[in-house]
């Protein structure tokens, strides 16, 4: 900082700033000041130099200091100051020229914007070689004294300056235009569309206007920024430093002289009184959110206040920048921002919550869970904390109900086509697992721990793996991966033209039952049949094919010519059916063929077991469940589970169900119908 001059120290501690007056006729945009308007107004130029060409513009503090900006004179020695005129080219009876003595410019002044951060303390102060002669023309303006006296965003203020009127001609009389105070997010979110994002931000030492079609613009540099208090006292609280395109076209940015206020007063001594202006600071609520967000207001000014995500307004929404004692005072001051917080939601009867605790923070997702052998219905399967309390109400958890689909509407396996997903909820997946990991056959869903197939499937030394919930043989968000626990195939079982040719698959734990994981019924007839499962094409999506299902006399005469003469006829274990151009094929084995016998209640009546020749072109077989329903439910105990299903009670095994004591069963797959016709579907290609 440049060393303060000894006779700096006996000037007077307090100035009477000029009031000035503001003339009618209202720099680019702007309209020409009357003489006087602006008494602290000072043309700066070099000597010997052509006024009209003159460097900047400055503002009157005392008798011999001017304000001005750093970078105004940075290529001149010998400068001077020109007073008491709003003319460049016409000597006015007031105006006065007095030499510069001395010129200091503030320590932190970096000339250029480096990189992507901008400079600030863009000010340098002029020690005049003689005193200023004051008069109705000529006289300082005030400053306001620090950084506690900012101007309100939105404030409109007024600038004054010889710059630019059009995009050539700069302009040879003083000229004023109104502006507004922007706040410096504004500004940093528009200097950053144009140019790039400031490193830190809109310094403290900077501030922005912006009026559309009127702006501050070259050859305006140095020149001041005025705002009036209540007093109708004028305060410089801006010096035009640079604006970032072309005239009209954006906002301009001045050195906040508030910032820079100490180092004038250590530099000149000069001190000046505060303006008479009322401002609110903003409302310090913890965790709410102010819009407009500014850190300081102006008076009457209305702000619209909320809470910051997780947090819940309290009180009014908004509140008005007024006037008590002659300090601002917000209107409302009961508004509080509290925390959102939830308590656990009551679980519906067989129902759970994940993750279960007392209560949560806004924003926390719970997922509602059901009872082993029940599922969801009626409401969504997660819920979330918000300023509302939980955005769902839990589900109601119902008895799993065998055979019945959530899907209203099919996708509509030689000759099928893509089931959609959950259409046939009961369908799984068997693989072979080994060196890689093969899929070898279809099956079907009968309880949580047990799914039928055919036994031509596997040996009883492959390890085996059921995937349900997905109708690709790719992975799926929906999908559900079990290892076998125990393999139990038909005791009569030779090969699958024996007939017999089904298996129980017992898993490792139990599946969850949702919307497209289910069981199928099983049956101890046939009308109407369908039979969707995973084909050797090569697409590798769940199909369904519509079959009908044929007389036994009929499949007798097919499969003797399939099998050979040899055979005694087909076993009653077997059915077939046909419908032309669609079939099963392999890998298509161990798949179910369904028939929806009313009520939209869909039952296996077949287990896919063998085709004749080339898909497409010959019967399919299939195992009647019916045939073998004795050897299923003599197999499937779904009373040996751990936990024990009845504790203390007598449990008694059911084909997918079990009951304890005398209560009804828990959930059955098997259920007495009566039909006529039959046709089915299934997976072919």
């Amino acid at each position: 900082m440049a060393p303060v001059e000894k006779d700096i120290l006996s000037l007077p501690k307090s100035l009477k700033c000029i009031r000035g007056f503001l003339a009618k006729g209202r720099v680019f945009g702007g309209t020409v000041s009357a003489n006087g308007s602006w008494p602290w107004l000072a043309i700066i130029g070099k000597v010997g130099g052509d006024i009209t060409q003159a460097v900047c513009t400055g503002s009157i503090l005392s008798e011999n200091w001017v304000l001005t900006s750093a970078g105004c004179f940075s290529y001149f020695d010998q400068l001077m100051v020109i007073v008491g005129t709003n003319s460049k080219s016409f000597i006015e009876s007031t105006q006065e020229e007095i030499l510069v003595a001395g010129k200091y410019t503030h320590p932190n002044y970096t000339r250029y914007i480096f990189g992507n951060a901008l400079l600030g303390n863009d000010v340098a102060l002029l020690k005049l070689s003689s005193n200023i002669t004051f008069s109705e023309f000529v006289g300082p303006i005030c400053l306001p004294p620090g950084t506690s006296y900012s101007v309100p965003p939105e404030t409109k203020c007024v600038f004054a300056g010889f710059g630019k009127i059009s995009d050539d001609t700069t302009s040879d009389k003083l000229r004023e235009v109104e502006l507004n105070v922007k706040s410096n997010s504004y500004c940093e979110g528009i200097f950053k569309t144009i140019l790039f994002a400031p490193k830190g931000g809109i310094p403290q030492s900077l501030m922005c206007v912006e009026t559309r079609n009127k702006d501050i613009c070259q050859g305006d540099g140095g020149g001041p920024l005025m705002c009036q208090d209540r007093n109708q006292t004028w305060y410089q609280y801006g010096l035009y430093r640079f604006g970032i395109v072309g005239c009209r076209e954006g906002p301009s940015f001045l050195t906040t002289t508030s910032y820079v206020y100490n180092w004038i007063f250590q530099v000149t001594g000069l001190e000046f009184h505060s303006p008479n202006i009322v401002t609110c600071s903003r409302p310090t609520v913890p965790n709410v959110t102010i819009t407009p967000d500014y850190n300081v207001f102006a008076l009457n000014k209305t702000v619209t206040i909320g809470c910051n995500s997780g947090f819940k307004l309290i009180g009014n929404s908004s509140t008005t920048c007024t006037e008590t004692d002659g300090k601002g005072i917000w209107s409302k001051t009961t508004t509080t921002c509290k925390a959102i917080i939830c308590l656990q939601p009551k679980s519906s009867q067989y129902g759970g919550i994940v993750p279960s605790k007392s209560s949560y923070k806004s924003g926390d997702v719970i997922t509602f869970t059901c009872a082993s052998g029940y599922e969801p219905f009626g409401s969504s399967l997660t819920s979330t904390c918000g300023e509302y309390g939980w955005s769902a109400d839990p589900p109601v958890c119902k008895p799993v109900s065998c055979g019945k689909r959530d899907m209203t509407t099919s996708g509509r396996i030689y000759g099928g086509s893509t089931a959609t997903t959950g259409w046939w909820p009961w369908m799984a997946q068997i693989y072979k697992k080994g060196i890689s990991t093969e899929f070898i056959c279809g099956g079907s869903i009968l309880s949580e721990r047990w799914v039928l197939t055919g036994a031509d499937c596997f040996k009883p030394s492959d390890t085996l793996m059921v995937i349900v919930g997905r109708k690709r043989l790719s992975y799926a968000s929906t999908q559900q991966v079990f290892a076998v626990q125990q393999k139990i195939t038909h005791s009569s079982f030779i090969d699958y033209s024996k007939g017999n040719d089904v298996a129980l698959l017992k898993l490792s734990t139990g599946i969850k039952f949702n919307s497209i994981v289910k069981p199928i019924c099983l049956p101890p007839g046939a009308d109407y049949k369908m039979a969707p499962d995973f084909s050797t094409s090569a697409s590798s999506s769940l199909k369904e094919v519509e079959l009908e299902i044929k007389t036994d006399s009929y499949c007798n005469s097919e499969y003797l010519t399939f099998i050979g003469s040899y055979s005694s006829g087909i076993p009653s274990s077997i059915m077939c059916a046909t419908a032309r151009y669609k079939d099963t094929c392999s890998r298509d084995w161990g798949g179910p063929l369904m028939c929806d016998v009313g009520n939209h209640t869909w039952y296996q009546y077949g287990i896919s077991s063998f085709s004749e020749g080339t898909c497409g072109e010959g019967y399919s077989y299939f195992t009647e469940v019916t045939e073998v329903y004795s050897w299923i439910s003599s197999n499937v105990n779904e009373c040996d589970q751990t936990p024990n299903p009845c504790p203390n009670k007598k449990c008694t095994n059911y084909v997918g169900s079990y009951t304890c004591d005398s209560n009804c069963p828990k959930y059955s797959f098997f259920m007495m119908v009566t039909w006529t016709i039959c046709i089915g579907l299934h997976s072919v290609m």
